[in-house]
Formats: structure tokens, C-alpha cells, sequence
């Protein structure tokens, strides 16, 4: 596909902006650049910077939106290779965040407005313009003018430029500044489909077949070892053509004067002008500046609220859906002056504070006497309450309001209820005058308070030791007793219910706006909301506290200490002591106590009640005061719908096609008339440039419908020769508009979307995959129509079609008998000396047909074995080159049985390259072996067939037994299951 135009982008000096293109970084240790696409994305916390290589996003910085980094150029010496590069700093830690180069000054400039720079000097630009054209942005129009100081650094540099090259000897170009000559522009525009002069001697030979023949059959065989001659340009791969100019428009269609015309060059990426009256080029933009246009300042005026009228019209309107949409709409506008007639929003209600913490449970007591328990901890105190939420305040009710209108667009003045003069800047602005009549919001109820945690619960006492045992003298000690149990912990408080939340506050009643005057044109310029004020939000209940830690258990006391033995004598005299007595068991330990539950959570607020809306009447009156008409809605433009068509009228829109638009068609569905002097035209976008046709309606009463008796004309944005392979295919958008002392009105913005491409295709390109040496083959190529109308040489048509086919070297075309020629609907035309191209010549294609041009190719003699052979169709529409496409021929070889079969059989296919196959010759040349080559994508198989599933007439099965076969890169799925 062809590339599609960039998005349009609006730069505005001293903001950092959505910016993406392909730059180079440079590395920050190595200092090498890198070509990388850099995205720059603007966001409310944070800017950030991508780079994107191979559809993977990486951020490589941040700019904080309150710190706009510092941009500055590397160099300002033109010769500098740095010039178009710049450094872009962070202001508050001077640390360098990136240094970038871009190919050219332009999107250099772009990209450095794009961060946010104001340098003084960067940005020249016509006066009264407000944006800053971008690289090969189509259709903007205000031209980035070089400085005087600019002009003279590139003017020195320019001139020591050819000094140094006169010195060297080497060809002097022409300046940079200095305009495309007419006579190359006109070529280059045309894109002339022609033979070039200098390589025709003679004229070209025509024939009305389908392949051309190279050299006369009657009087010479052709040579299959014919070489190119060394004037070849074709040399593949083969690159996409030189850009051309891009027309962008003529004459009145983009303000220009009759016989001008405006145009981008994509490779020097600037604006020119081509005066065809005179035959001359220039630069400098012959229209007008575009007059400047100050920002208007916004102004306010306060009536105040709580106001009421005591007398209201009765045909006051008061539906819901009515005053609902003029409010919206209002909300939409641009606000040049405001009258604040509006009630007060409610202040919040402030949150409950937390409840207390409950008290800790007592102690348990230790056991007492020998072996007595300890008694149980005391439970924890319960949590307080939460606070309540305190209630959202109450809004007050906005004002009403009777406004008498007179003035015009530029000054409107204002009387009635208040009087002043609302300064709106003229029919070129579209601020308006906003009327605040909406009720002010009730506050929002505070949340309740968190409900105090529940206290813990006491310790267990401890248990009391056991009774040691009793000592004998004459006998064992006693055991000791048991020691006592330790309490159990107490339970744990349970926690406060949380607090309630408190109410949202009511909300304020909508005033009522009357809006009074004699030209009801000047309605257009005041927007109204009396909407009713939203009620506060309930407060939500505080969450209910946790519940207290139960209280740990005691210890259990020691056991008593066993008593001590005796002695006794025996019958010898000898003495021997008693046993001593064991120690008691040691007590229980008391459990844990139970945690206290949650407090339960308090209820919530209830929310702000509503408020009646406003009311709101159009009036128009009579000079003496009279009312001629009241209505509840200002008059409306709705566009239903309207034609396009295209010049060349075949039911495609091409790139530089014009387009006109006719039964623009509109309806006033309000229950007011639209008045007289409202504009309807077709605004130019980014994609469509439409001439400023105008057309002022009559007055149209409600509920009528309207059809402009005008057409409408643009012209689709032109395209440059593709640079890839394959058809163009883009969308062309633009919408209508109606407005009136120069306010839109936005059910008038009806879009329409067009499919942009060319109604000739390259439908296939069909050729074998391999040839041999000196075989020859049939090319086809279908061309196909997709309009609703014929194409080529035929009267009537939608312009002629020529296709240029170019060969690699190695392809020669060859003679073709052809049957019944005065049926082909071709012509093929070829020059001996340009060896490398067929000119073929489409009569006829017919709507949605196609037409299949047959071309016959030889490989030459020596053709290398194993490369391929790249060949080239170009389609040219009207003299201009709209699509291309490229198909590959591999050099196979071919196997001829011999009497004596070779020491090798080598079998190759579509796996093995030019360069490996020189690889294995030099291997198999050094060991003097003699090697046949069996090609499996040439015959289809290894030993069969595959699309006859048998085996090959002339085949190598049984010829190399005992001998070398070499299979590089063998596929198992193409071997004979026998085999």
C-alpha cells in the first residue's frame, strides 16, 4: 500500500504536544545514533517519551507538567553535520534527557515545538498564522519562513560550499533556496510516459500482440547468450521511482489566483508555487497573510442568586428534555461573557470523629495458699460509638432572569433584569454569551465515625506453688504437692458501632431565563442553563470497631519440692540414707480469652433531594414592544444528508481528484424559524480541500426542509509515486457546516467519509517459480478495473493505462506467435536499447474486468545457477505511476542422463541459495568429482512425481549405485516411501 498522508498536526509554541516520527538518539556512553521512532505523549501527571522498535514501546523518559523541559539546537553553524540535532534538558536537575537528529530543518522545528520549546527565532512563520506546518503534512498552508539571519548563515555556508568543491573539481550543484525550474517541474509533474530520447536511435518498433520480439526471426536467431548492455537501469532489487511533486491545488480552490498552482515536495519537504500564465516558479506564498485573530478574554458579570421575578410568562417552557439539551448544548460552547445567575453549591458536611477505645479488663489474682489456682482476668470495656456524619448544607436556588437583546455579533448589548455589553468579537469567533441560570448543587453528607476498638481483655492469675512434702529422719522424704492452676484470661470488649452518615444536602430550584429580542439572529449568540442543582451525596456509615484482644492466660504454679529421706543402721553398724520425696506436678496454665466481636457498622446518610429545573422562552418581539412569536426552542439546522460525486465519475475517488458535492440538504426541526442570513459551506480538512463557496440561506420556518441549489467543490489531497509494493488505499474525511453570525450549529456537522484509491489494480502477477537456463516461460499480469466506467486509449474512457515491465538482466524477452492480434486488447511497444523494459499500452479494460497481458521471457545461457531473477510491473494511470509489484524467478538446472553417470548426484531445492550453492562447487571442485543436479521444486519430487504420484520419465532412480548423493537441506515428506 501506498503511503497514507500523516495525521494533520496543530503545534502552538510553549506546550508539550502529541508528536510521533523517526529520529536518531544518540547513545548516551557510546555517542552513536540509532534510528528509532519516537513518540511524544502529553498526560496531566506526567509527559512521557517512547521510543518503538519493532512494534515494542519503551518509555525513555518523563517530563513533569509543571517543569516544560529546556530544547535547545547542538549547533547553529549550517555546515555543522549536528545542525538539524538538538538536546532536550531537564530545567530543574540540568541533567540532558536525549539528544536527537532529525534528516531535515522542518520536522527538526516540529519536534522541538512538539517539547514544549519558545526559542526566539525558531519559529518564522506568516503573519497571523498559528500553526507550524509538519513534515509532509498535506495542505497546510502557512510556510515556515527562514530568518534574515538564518538566510545569510545558509547563504555563507552555501557559497563556501562551492568554493571548496571549485577547488576539488567537483560539480557545483544548484542552491538549496533556489526554485524548481518550471520546465523539470512540468516533467516531473506530467511523470511522461516515454521512451528515453537519448537511448533511441531509431524509432520503436509497434506491434499489436502480446510479447514483443527483441530481434527480427527472419533474419538472425536470437543469441541465448545475449548480455545486457551496460546503459541497463534496472538492477535488482528494484527501488521505488524519485518522488515527484505533489500537487496540492489550483487557483481559487486554495486561494490562489486563475492559472496557479500550489505544491509539496516530499524530498526537499517545502511549499512552491507554479505560475502557469508566466511559466515560472517561486517560493513565496502570493496570497494575503491571514489577518490576525487575538484571543478574546473571558469576562463575567455576577447578578447573584435567590432573585425571583414576580410576573413569568406563561408560555414559560418547562420540560425536562428541553431545558436538559439547551443545557448541554450551552456546557459546549465557548464562553466569551458570563452571567452568573446561578445558585451556590452547598458546602460538605464534615466526617464523625472516631469513638473511644474501651477500657482493658483487670488482672486475675494469684493463688494464695499452697497449690491454689489463680482467678480469671476481667473482660474489656465495649468501644464508644462513632460520631455522626454532619449533614451536607443545603444549595441555594438560582435567579431568575429577563434579558432584553440588541447589538450585534461584536457587541451585544444586554438589558432587563441586568444591563451591560458582552464584547463576543465578530462574526470570526464563536464565543458566545452564557446565561448561568442552574441551581447550585447540594453538599455532600460527611461519613460517620469509625466505632471505637473494644478494650482487652485482663491476665489470668497466676497459680500458687504446690506444698513441699514433709521430711523424716528415720524414713524417705514425702512427695511434693501439686502447684495450682492459672486463670483464664478475660474476654475482649466488643467494638462501638460506627457512626451514621450524615444527609446530602437539597438542592437549588433552576431559575428561569426569558430571553427578549427584535432580530432573533442575536438568540445565535446566547447559550442558557437552568437546569435544576444536582442534591448532595449521602454520607456513607463509619465502619464498626474491632472487637478487643482476649486477655492471656496464667501460669500454673511450680509443684512442691519432694521432703528429704533419713538414715538407718544395719545389723553391721553400717549407716544408709532414705530416698528424698519427687516434687509435685506443676499447675495448668489458664487459657487465652475469646476476642470481642466487631461493632456492627453505622447506617448511611440520605441523599440531597432534587429541585424543579428552570424554565426558559425564546421572544421575539416587534420595535414597539409587542410580542410577535414565543417558543420554547431556538431555531435549529439539522443536515440530513447531501451527494458526493467525483469528477470522473466512476464510482472511485482518486488522490487529486476533485469532488463536488451537490443537495446539501437541512431541516429546522425546532419550533422557531430559522432566520435569514445563515451560511452553509464545506470547511477543507486534513485530507479534502474544498474552495470557499458560501451560500447564504433564506429564512426557513419550522419544521421545513431546505436544499442548497449550490455545489460544493474540493479536491482530494494528492498522493506521491508509491513506495512499496502494492495498491493505495486510504480515506478522505470531511463534514459539513451552518452557521450563523459565524456560531455553528452542531447538528449541522453532518460527516462523510470517502475510500480513496486508484480504479486500476494489479490484480496478480503469475510466472513459474524456477527456469532453467535458456527456457523460456509466459508471464502474465492482470490489470483490473473496479470503476463503473472503461479505461485506456478507447474514446470516452476514464484515461489511458500503461504498463511498464522491468527484467533483471538475466530475463530476455522473446518473440511470441500470437492467434487473432486484432483481439488483444494491448499493445506492446519495445526499445532495443533499453533492453531491461516492455512498454505495454492498455485499449480497453472494460468496468469491473480485467484484462490479462501475456509477456514470454527466456533465461539467458549463463544465467547463474541457483540466483534469482527479480522482475517488475508498473502501472501508470493518466501518465502517473500508481502502483508496482515484484515477482522472483529462480535459475534451476536440469537433469540429462548421460552414458556414464557423474561421481555425485547432488539434489537441491528451493532451501539452497545462490551463495551456498558457490560454497559446495568449491568443496566438490577441490576433490575433482563430477556432480549432476536432480532439482525436487523443477521435477516435483525426489524419485516421483508429486502431482502424478509416479515416477518420472526421465529419472536418476538406478543410476547411482554405489555413489555420493548429497542432499543439502533434505525434506523427508518429498521421498518415495520404497525409496
Amino acid at each position: 500500500m501506498a503511503t497514507q498522508a500523516p495525521p494533520l498536526l496543530t503545534l502552538q509554541e510553549g506546550s508539550v504536544q502529541t508528536c510521533s516520527g523517526y529520529v536518531e538518539k544518540q547513545s548516551r556512553i557510546l555517542k552513536r545514533w540509532k534510528k528509532r521512532w519516537l513518540i511524544i505523549t502529553p498526560g496531566q501527571y506526567q509527559h512521557q517519551v517512547f521510543t518503538e522498535k519493532n512494534g515494542t514501546q519503551k518509555l525513555f523518559f518523563e517530563i513533569p507538567p509543571a517543569r516544560k523541559p529546556l530544547v535547545e539546537p547542538v549547533t547553529t553553524d549550517p555546515k555543522d553535520s549536528n545542525y538539524t540535532s538538538f538536546h532536550v534538558i531537564n530545567q530543574t536537575t540540568g541533567k540532558r534527557l536525549g539528544t536527537f537528529r532529525t534528516p531535515d530543518i522542518v520536522q527538526m522545528r516540529s519536534f522541538m515545538a512538539s517539547f514544549g520549546h519558545t526559542g526566539e527565532g525558531l519559529f518564522s512563520k506568516a503573519e497571523g498564522a498559528n500553526e507550524i506546518p509538519v513534515e509532509a503534512t498535506h495542505g497546510l498552508w502557512d510556510v515556515i519562513h527562514p530568518s534574515e539571519e538564518e538566510l545569510v548563515q545558509r547563504q555563507t555556508a552555501f557559497n563556501e560550499g562551492i568554493k571548496e568543491k571549485k577547488d576539488e573539481g567537483e560539480v557545483v550543484p544548484r542552491p538549496v533556496d533556489a526554485p524548481p525550474n518550471y520546465a523539470q517541474t512540468m516533467e516531473q509533474l506530467a511523470l511522461g510516459f516515454y521512451l528515453p530520447n537519448d537511448l533511441q536511435p531509431e524509432t520503436p518498433v509497434v506491434y499489436p500482440g502480446q510479447a514483443m520480439p527483441i530481434y527480427d526471426p527472419s533474419v538472425a536467431a536470437a543469441s541465448s547468450s545475449t548480455r545486457r548492455p551496460s546503459h541497463d537501469t534496472f538492477r535488482p532489487p528494484h527501488g521505488p521511482p524519485v518522488f515527484c511533486p505533489i500537487s496540492i491545488g489550483y487557483g481559487p480552490e486554495v486561494g490562489l489566483s486563475d492559472g496557479q498552482q500550489a505544491l509539496w515536495d516530499p524530498i526537499g519537504k517545502y511549499y512552491f508555487f507554479l505560475d502557469h500564465l508566466q511559466k515560472v516558479t517561486f517560493f513565496e506564498d502570493p496570497r494575503p497573510p491571514i489577518a490576525s485573530k487575538p484571543a478574546l478574554k473571558k469576562r463575567q458579570g455576577t447578578y447573584g442568586d435567590r432573585k425571583r421575578e414576580k410576573t413569568l410568562p406563561k408560555a414559560l417552557c418547562r420540560s425536562h428534555h428541553i431545558i436538559n439539551h439547551t443545557s448541554q448544548r450551552a456546557q459546549s460552547k465557548k464562553h466569551g461573557f458570563v452571567l452568573n445567575a446561578a445558585g451556590i453549591d452547598g458546602d460538605d458536611g464534615n466526617h464523625g470523629k472516631a469513638g473511644t477505645t474501651g477500657t482493658s479488663g483487670n488482672y486475675g489474682m494469684d493463688g494464695r495458699g499452697y497449690g491454689s489456682d489463680g482467678s480469671a482476668g476481667g473482660p474489656g470495656g465495649v468501644g464508644g460509638q462513632g460520631e455522626f456524619g454532619q449533614r451536607g448544607q443545603d444549595a441555594t436556588e438560582a435567579s431568575d432572569v429577563i434579558l432584553s437583546l440588541s447589538g450585534n455579533s461584536e457587541s451585544l448589548h444586554v438589558s432587563g433584569s441586568c444591563k451591560f455589553t458582552a464584547h463576543l468579537g465578530g462574526d470570526k469567533y464563536e464565543e458566545v454569551l452564557f446565561v448561568n441560570c442552574r441551581g447550585g448543587d447540594g453538599g455532600r453528607g460527611g461519613n460517620g465515625g469509625t466505632g471505637g476498638a473494644g478494650g482487652r481483655g485482663g491476665k489470668g492469675g497466676n497459680g500458687a506453688c504446690g506444698r513441699p512434702g514433709a521430711s523424716h529422719s528415720d524414713a524417705p522424704g514425702d512427695n511434693g504437692e501439686e502447684g495450682g492452676n492459672g486463670g483464664n484470661g478475660g474476654l475482649g470488649g466488643a467494638g462501638g458501632k460506627g457512626g451514621r452518615g450524615g444527609d446530602g444536602g437539597n438542592a437549588g430550584y433552576g431559575g428561569a431565563c426569558v430571553l427578549q429580542a427584535q432580530d432573533p439572529r442575536l438568540f445565535m449568540l446566547v447559550e442558557v442553563d437552568c437546569m435544576c442543582g444536582v442534591g448532595g451525596k449521602k454520607g456513607h456509615g463509619g465502619q464498626g470497631g474491632e472487637g478487643g484482644s482476649g486477655g492471656s492466660g496464667g501460669s500454673g504454679g511450680f509443684g512442691g519440692p519432694g521432703g528429704m529421706g533419713g538414715t538407718f543402721t544395719n545389723d553391721d553398724g553400717v549407716t544408709f540414707p532414705y530416698p528424698c520425696g519427687f516434687p509435685g506436678p506443676s499447675g495448668r496454665s489458664g487459657s487465652r480469652g475469646y476476642d470481642g466481636r466487631q461493632g456492627a457498622s453505622g447506617q448511611d446518610g440520605i441523599n440531597g433531594k432534587s429541585a424543579p429545573i428552570g424554565g426558559i422562552l425564546w421572544v421575539t418581539s416587534s420595535p414597539d414592544g409587542g410580542i410577535l412569536h414565543e417558543s420554547s426552542t431556538r431555531y435549529d439546522c439539522h443536515v440530513t444528508g447531501f451527494h458526493t460525486a467525483s469528477a470522473v465519475d466512476d464510482g472511485i475517488f482518486e488522490p487529486n481528484e476533485r469532488v463536488i458535492i451537490t443537495d446539501l440538504t437541512m431541516t429546522n426541526d425546532a419550533s422557531m424559524d430559522l432566520p435569514s442570513g445563515a451560511i452553509a459551506f464545506i470547511p477543507s480538512t486534513q485530507t479534502i480541500k474544498f474552495e470557499p463557496i458560501k451560500h447564504e440561506l433564506p429564512e426557513i420556518p419550522c419544521g421545513t426542509t431546505y436544499t442548497v441549489p449550490v455545489s460544493y467543490y474540493g479536491r482530494i489531497f494528492d498522493q506521491p509515486p508509491p513506495n512499496k509494493p502494492g495498491p493505495f488505499v486510504s480515506k478522505a474525511e470531511f463534514v459539513s457546516r451552518v452557521e450563523l453570525l459565524g456560531r455553528p450549529f452542531e447538528r449541522s456537522f453532518h460527516k462523510k467519509t470517502l475510500v480513496v484509491q486508484y480504479p486500476i489494480k494489479l490484480a496478480f502477477m503469475k510466472c513459474p517459480e524456477n527456469l532453467g537456463r535458456g527456457e523460456t516461460a509466459n508471464l502474465e499480469i492482470g490489470i483490473k478495473n473496479i470503476s463503473q466506467m472503461p479505461y485506456g486509449s478507447v474514446p470516452g474512457s476514464g484515461g489511458k493505462v500503461i504498463l511498464q515491465v522491468h527484467f533483471d538482466q538475466r530475463l530476455l524477452p522473446v518473440a511470441a506467435a500470437n492467434v487473432g492480434l486484432s483481439l488483444v486488447p494491448y499493445t506492446v511497444t519495445y526499445d532495443p536499447n533499453m533492453r531491461d523494459s516492455l512498454y505495454v499500452q492498455l485499449h480497453e479494460i472494460p468496468p469491473k474486468g480485467t484484462v490479462v497481458v501475456q509477456l514470454t521471457v527466456q533465461m539467458e545461457s549463463r544465467a547463474e545457477l541457483f540466483d534469482r531473477c527479480l522482475w517488475q510491473a508498473d502501472v501508470y494511470l493518466r501518465d502517473k505511476l500508481i502502483e508496482y509489484n515484484h515477482q522472483m524467478i529462480r535459475v534451476s538446472p536440469f537433469y540429462t542422463p548421460t552414458a556414464s553417470p557423474s561421481d555425485i548426484l547432488m539434489i537441491t531445492g528451493s532451501g539452497i541459495s545462490r551463495r551456498e550453492f558457490v560454497f559446495w562447487q568449491k568443496i566438490l571442485e577441490s576433490l575433482y568429482v563430477t556432480v549432476d543436479f536432480w532439482d525436487t521444486d523443477r521435477y516435483n519430487g525426489v524419485s516421483v512425481d508429486a502431482t502424478t504420484n509416479t515416477r518420472h520419465a526421465v529419472t536418476w532412480e538406478g543410476r547411482y549405485g554405489g555413489k555420493m548423493i548429497l542432499y543439502p537441506h533434505a525434506d523427508l515428506n518429498k521421498l518415495h516411501g520404497i525409496d
